[in-house]
């Protein structure tokens, strides 16, 4: 059983079930498949916002950072060129650029194998249309 297999059983699976479950519920209550769909998903962004507010308290302190870098950043703009400013410069770009996407890869990962799941799953129920 490899790892990404015992992901899948842990914590994608789970998801499918829950997703298709308040599809049904949603269907059987207004009886409209349209109609789940759009119940599903404002569930959907109802449980992933916490999420949302992650990442806009990430960004808000990516923000904060570069606020209290600028003034050395730029005095080093303008103290030197070249390949020396680089040099100075890489330890800041490289601590600030790298954290965001490695925190984000997993999630938009996650985001990919979540649309792939509930392609597969709407489309998949016993529904009569």
């Amino acid at each position: 059983m490899s790892f990404l297999t015992i992901i899948d059983t842990i914590l994608f699976r789970p998801l499918q079930l829950l997703f298709e479950i308040i599809y049904m519920v949603a269907n059987r209550v207004i009886d409209n498949p349209g109609l789940s769909i759009v119940v599903l998903s404002l569930i959907m962004n109802f449980l992933v916002l916490p999420l949302y507010k992650r990442a806009d308290a990430m960004q808000e302190e990516e923000r904060e950072m570069e606020k209290r870098l600028h003034k050395g950043v730029s005095h080093i703009k303008k103290t030197f060129h070249g390949d020396e400013r680089m040099m100075m410069l890489q330890p800041i770009t490289d601590k600030t650029i790298i954290s965001l996407p490695s925190c984000f890869a997993e999630q938009s990962h996650c985001f990919w194998r979540f649309l792939f799941l509930l392609q597969h799953t709407v489309f998949s129920l016993d529904c009569s249309y």
